[in-house]
């Protein structure tokens, strides 16, 4: 048996699945769902996968830990990855078989309703951003967006940034995020744990072909590339996670221009590039949280896009 440690939304149902194909050595029954998750298989395979965000898993796993087996551990690195993993669990996690981020933009408290697990966005807008979903229903696109921006900003306290620093410091054999992400790379990695090769290029086109998530990565890629050379590019089809990320990505940036927006968002990167370009200079401010936490914001400690 092996177990594969994971936090929420670094796809460590779609490896196991895949190291079962290999101990069975064949492509088992595709395990994907409508919303991409890897979370449709059979329940009786030796090998196991632990989301140690959740403490129930987190338990049951220290007492397999007891147990001679074989562990492995899925890690990522940085905000960008940080923002990928984020969107994955809001979209994809738990009980979810259709598209997460789609129904909670539409119907927040439907959407904790059917994850799964404990979801606290409702309770957050309540006390940090005076929007009660009881009583007013659901909360504007803008409400949503500065929710995820404050994760953003306080990325370092979320609890899969903190449980993925626990999976670093452990001893176990690793796989990173961006393998799994590489059909040739991932495929080298599995050889050296099976010592086997086996083509699953079909199942793993299906894995990006559904992945929401990672293609809203690589459009929010070409938006800041376009923003950093002055390029003009159209902005559409972005959910809320992906426009707060740009704005956290652009506040780092230039540090004293807030960007904080109502319910429309930026319709093309020249929009971007003037807002900058124009802000007026007597307005300009750090935002609070870069002098709260300012061992993580400062001006020469900054980002490039």
């Amino acid at each position: 048996m092996r177990n594969i440690l994971y936090t929420a939304g670094s796809h460590g149902n779609f490896l196991k699945y895949l190291f079962n194909c290999y101990d069975a050595e064949k492509i088992l029954d595709i395990p994907f769902n409508k919303n991409g998750n890897a979370h449709n298989q059979q329940s009786n395979q030796t090998n196991k996968a632990y989301d140690i965000c959740n403490k129930n898993m987190l338990d049951s796993f220290e007492k397999e830990s007891q147990i001679t087996h074989k562990h492995y551990t899925i890690q990522w690195e940085g905000i960008e990855q940080f923002y990928y993993v984020l969107q994955c669990y809001v979209d994809r996690g738990a009980k979810l078989t259709e598209a997460g981020i789609e129904l909670m933009e539409k119907d927040l408290v439907n959407y904790e309703k059917i994850y799964g697990v404990n979801v606290e966005i409702s309770s957050v807008l309540k006390k940090n951003f005076n929007f009660n979903c009881d009583t007013q229903g659901q909360p504007p696109r803008n409400v949503l967006r500065n929710y995820f921006l404050l994760s953003f900003f306080t990325y370092f306290e979320h609890i899969v940034w903190k449980k993925n620093k626990d999976l670093i410091n452990l001893t176990y054999e690793k796989i990173h995020l961006v393998e799994i992400w590489n059909y040739t790379a991932l495929q080298k990695s599995l050889f050296k744990i099976f010592n086997k090769t086996l083509d699953f290029k079909h199942v793993h086109e299906q894995f990006l072909d559904k992945n929401m998530p990672f293609k809203q990565l690589y459009q929010v890629k070409t938006i800041i590339d376009a923003i950093e050379k002055k390029e003009n590019i159209e902005i559409c089809n972005l959910n809320t996670i992906s426009e707060a990320y740009i704005l956290f990505v652009l506040e780092r940036k230039y540090f004293d221009i807030p960007f904080l927006l109502g319910n429309t968002f930026f319709k093309s990167t020249q929009d971007i590039i003037e807002y900058v370009d124009y802000f007026p200079s007597y307005m300009k401010k750090p935002n609070n949280l870069f002098h709260k936490y300012y061992t993580y914001f400062t001006r020469n400690n900054n980002v490039d896009i």
